[in-house]
């Protein structure tokens, strides 16, 4: 069963902010449950986190990984 509402996750933290974004049941047209959707300051905080933490981590692909 659905819960409710759900979170999105923002540096391994759950983020509760609004959930005005309905999911509805594509049969019956009934709002089956709402999700958090990031704001423009959330998305922000996101990359400046992964600026914050280098990009290194993840080693560019080749060529034939990126096509």
């Amino acid at each position: 069963m659905l819960r409710d509402a759900y979170p999105y996750y923002l540096a391994n933290k759950a983020i509760q902010a609004n959930t005005d974004l309905e999911v509805t049941d594509k049969y019956t047209g009934k709002v089956a449950t709402r999700v958090a959707q990031a704001d423009a300051a959330a998305i922000h905080a996101a990359i400046d986190r992964q600026i914050a933490e280098g990009a290194s981590r993840f080693p560019p692909l080749p060529a034939q990984g990126r096509a």
